[in-house]
């Protein structure tokens, strides 16, 4: 009877402390999602292209293609990390082609502001290159880097209409949120930028 009670306990035991060894485990940090945002700047009167306006997904590098957000720390700025559980709700390439369709219709830049996925041939064909969107960690707080290149052409004559790099770094906390409220700032300033050079060369 001791035997089997010993037997018993040889094979309880490891049981028991695989249990015990899950429970002493940390809690996995909850992820987080962002969304990608921007006040717009005022509507034109009139728009100032007329006909259609294509705006095509950014391109990115292999880092600002996925979802993950960017840091950096200020005493390596050129070594570039990725968040592990913070997110943004999509791809860079697709939010910041979301915002630049958006800015076009509500800015009046063009008659019609469509994607490829319409099938509509445009008058004016509108990219980009998400060259930065990443955050630097500081010793007094963090800021947040938004480098974009836009290029606007004439898809009649390949002309270019506006080629130009817009590079805003805002300053935020220590936190997250403070961090996504300053790409939100950043984004503004880009697109108030972006409006005032496509009047000037209208």
């Amino acid at each position: 009877m001791n035997a089997r009670r010993l037997i018993n306990a040889f094979i309880i035991i490891p049981f028991l402390m695989v249990g015990l060894a899950a429970c002493a485990q940390p809690k996995v940090p909850d992820e987080h999602f962002y969304r990608l945002d921007a006040e717009m700047p005022e509507g034109l009167s009139a728009p100032l292209f007329s006909g259609v306006m294509m705006v095509e997904p950014f391109r990115g590098n292999g880092l600002t293609r996925e979802r993950p957000l960017l840091y950096s720390t200020a005493d390596t700025p050129l070594e570039v990390k990725q968040y592990n559980y913070h997110y943004w709700i999509d791809t860079p390439t697709l939010m910041v082609q979301d915002k630049v369709v958006g800015f076009a219709r509500e800015a009046n830049i063009a008659e019609t502001v469509i994607t490829p996925d319409m099938r509509i041939l445009p008058d004016y064909i509108m990219n980009g290159h998400i060259k930065r969107l990443d955050r630097i960690v500081g010793r007094n707080g963090s800021t947040a880097v938004v480098e974009i290149e836009f290029n606007l052409m004439d898809a009649h004559s390949d002309r270019p209409v506006l080629m130009k790099n817009y590079l805003v770094e805002e300053k935020a906390g220590d936190d997250m949120p403070s961090t996504i409220e300053a790409f939100k700032r950043a984004f503004t300033k880009v697109f108030a930028e972006l409006k005032a050079d496509l009047e000037a060369g209208s």
